[in-house]
């Protein structure tokens, strides 16, 4: 029973030998035409024996290999991007010993700075290298996209939208990557990744615009003049009456003659910078002593002091009683009004400034004619 035993590894490096040691017969013959026991081999191959006694013959065989030289590799402990002060570990593998092109010669190495590091790796069949880039990772780059314009009119609204960082904290208290404003204001917001944190803002202007008009006299007899005192804002927008008879007017403050009999609507639409405003008022002419009872309720009011469109004031026309109740968003009452002629000038019951937004009213009236008004809205305070 032949057996084959070689005195080392049978992966040979270049220059490399085995002594393969035939052993379990009485004489031997090798595939390589050697008779002895043993044979020096350093080529790589297959090596077969067949050995003898008095009873027979048996064989073995074994192979021989070329060993190949290291197949070296870096692995880094963590990200190869690399924030101000941070630093990763890269450790080398697949050879016996190791030289970095910090001149490092062991296995692992920490690093702090960009660039390209390089290892050459060693065993006893020769050399291999590997390398790996390490970065300087960017803190964050933060903008706000909208997505139209800034300048809304009224009652509009823009979506802000952020960028450049992994999360964000917007000065509206909102963690998410986008915000929906209607108020006027500056919106900012901080973004932050792994390295650090950065800010952005914006800026959304509401454009005041709005209309309020009274007509004086609101009811008389055929031919009867009528002077319109507008207070709408901006003075400067471009203005569209309708008397209702069928006449128009682009003056700021017209006067409009009614020569028949009728109720009439007058229509007031203010633009400015593509915003438009609406209000509208009846004109009662030759009915008799009891005028139609009306309501009309602006839009929006500016309470800035600047002494045009200070206060928020219900048009009533032919009123016996009035109550007005104003809320903020959040359902909580911030005003009574109980007079038609009575107005808001934008505080709270207790005298503080309400802030710019949109506020609801609820309206129940009656008239001196029977007629009971039930009306609901919602109005913009802009200051």
């Amino acid at each position: 029973t032949v057996t084959i035993t070689p005195n080392g590894p049978t992966a040979l490096c270049p220059g490399q030998s085995v002594i393969l040691t035939a052993s379990g017969a009485d004489t031997y013959v090798w595939s390589t035409t050697e008779v002895t026991d043993a044979i020096t081999v350093s080529a790589p191959g297959t090596y077969s024996v067949q050995g003898t006694n008095a009873c027979g013959t048996g064989d073995a065989q074994v192979e021989v290999t070329q060993a190949a030289g290291p197949t070296v590799t870096i692995t880094p402990n963590g990200p190869t991007a690399l924030c101000p002060g941070q630093s990763v570990v890269l450790t080398a593998s697949g050879a016996d010993s190791y030289v970095w092109n910090t001149t490092e010669v062991t296995a692992s190495i920490t690093v702090s700075a960009p660039g390209t590091y390089s290892v050459q790796g060693t065993n006893a069949c020769g050399t291999g290298n590997a390398q790996i880039d390490v970065t300087q990772a960017a803190g964050p780059t933060v903008t706000i996209t909208p997505d139209g314009p800034t300048d809304i009119c009224p009652g509009q609204s823009v979506v802000l939208t952020a960028s450049g960082a992994d999360t964000y904290s917007w000065s509206t208290q909102e963690i998410t990557e986008t915000i929906t404003v209607n108020q006027a204001g500056t919106y900012s917001v901080t973004g932050t990744n792994s390295c650090g944190t950065a800010s952005a803002q914006i800026t959304v202007n509401v454009i005041a615009v709005s209309a309020s008009f009274t007509a004086v006299p609101a009811f008389g007899d055929p031919p009867l003049d009528v002077s319109f005192t507008n207070s709408s804002s901006p003075a400067n927008g471009a203005m569209s009456w309708q008397f209702g008879d069928g006449g128009t007017s682009a003056d700021f403050e017209p006067t409009h003659t009614y020569v028949d009999d009728g109720s009439y609507t007058v229509t007031l639409t203010v633009s400015a910078q593509g915003c438009v405003a609406t209000a509208s008022a009846i004109v009662v002419v030759g009915e008799g002593d009891i005028v139609p009872s009306m309501v009309e309720v602006p839009n929006v009011f500016t309470p800035n002091g600047d002494g045009v469109n200070d206060q928020f004031r219900v048009d009533a026309i032919g009123i016996e009683r009035i109550e007005v109740t104003i809320f903020n968003r959040y359902g909580q009452e911030v005003a009574l009004l109980q007079r038609a002629k009575q107005a808001w000038d934008g505080r709270t019951f207790g005298g503080e400034p309400c802030s710019d937004g949109t506020y609801f009213w609820v309206l129940e009236a009656t008239g001196f004619d029977g007629v009971k008004h039930s009306m609901k809205g919602s109005l913009m305070l802009l200051r």
